[in-house]
């Protein structure tokens, strides 16, 4: 019975995620260099009276990053006589183009890194020792918007984005398709607090760049605070990868509960399997509505 209620949910997602799941990403060119010493001694007299040691960089190659999450469409209407299609993510998907950032480090584990050469992308690890990554330019965001049977569209096809608002504490960002509408959103739920613990849940994203990745798993806690930064926060067990950030979190009913953020790590940097964080619709809801998005609840209900 389990295993019919999980199959039955993992296609009325599936149905649902074709028109409203989008990949996000960001492109960042940068500048790989190398590191070393140079050691430079004054002498007076024969004897040593100054040293300095300074590092060195050197620039060994210049490679185009992309910096891969995903996201889901929470409005595709008409608003104040504008056409619009409003898109929700993580903010530290789109976190380069809001900071001045000259340096690339990786921070969040669901947020992919991927080097494109030759038209493909390949995995990009950020933490090879001896090297720095300096960015030169940001470019983005970045949607790709998959082949969708209900708009008759059999074609992957990629559109520039603007970035409407972002939160970096709640840690989202609505970004924003103009002269675009009636794609399908998803439905918002009302509250988490209407599904209990062990809910069945599923993750539709893009992870490692891979579209239409859909993992399922359980409800494991509402309503945790890691630390004052973290606050609210639902645990689940659905498995995730680097590109799954912005990812909607959809309950068995098919609406959604929460997008994912990111997992639990130990003091090395290592995921504990099956303890992701995701945030709660509750507080989306609540950031919605307080930052002139309304409309977009309106018109969910």
């Amino acid at each position: 019975m389990r295993f019919l209620t999980l199959l039955l949910l993992a296609i009325s997602v599936i149905v649902l995620a074709f028109d409203s799941v989008v990949q996000v990403y960001t492109k960042l060119y940068v500048d790989i260099q190398s590191i070393s010493e140079k050691k430079t001694e004054v002498y007076e007299n024969g004897e040593l009276v100054k040293s300095e040691t300074k590092k060195v960089y050197t620039t060994q190659a210049s490679y185009e990053i992309w910096v891969l999450g995903s996201g889901f469409i929470i409005f595709s209407g008409t608003h104040k006589n504008e056409e619009k299609t409003l898109i929700m993510t993580n903010y530290h998907v789109i976190e380069y183009l809001t900071n001045d950032i000259t340096e690339l480090k990786k921070t969040y584990t669901t947020l992919g890194f991927f080097k494109r050469e030759n038209g493909k992308l390949e995995p990009f690890d950020l933490n090879e020792s001896g090297y720095r990554l300096v960015v030169k330019r940001v470019d983005g965001p970045y949607l790709i918007f998959y082949w969708s049977y209900k708009r008759n569209n059999k074609l992957t096809y990629e559109v520039k984005a603007e970035l409407l608002k972002y939160d970096k504490l709640l840690d989202v960002a609505v970004l924003c398709v103009e002269d675009v509408s009636g794609l399908e959103a998803v439905k918002l739920a009302k509250s988490v607090d209407d599904y209990n613990i062990g809910e069945p849940i599923t993750i539709f994203g893009a992870p490692l760049g891979i579209p239409f990745q859909l993992t399922k798993g359980t409800l494991g806690q509402k309503h945790l605070d890691i630390d004052s930064d973290w606050l609210d926060m639902l645990r689940y067990d659905c498995p995730q990868s680097p590109g799954s950030s912005g990812s909607a979190i959809f309950a068995s009913d098919g609406k959604v509960i929460g997008i994912v953020r990111g997992s639990f790590v130990n003091m090395f940097g290592a995921t504990y399997p099956g303890q992701h964080l995701g945030i709660s619709i509750d507080n989306v809801r609540d950031w919605l509505f307080l930052n002139g998005y309304g409309f977009v609840l309106k018109a969910n209900e």
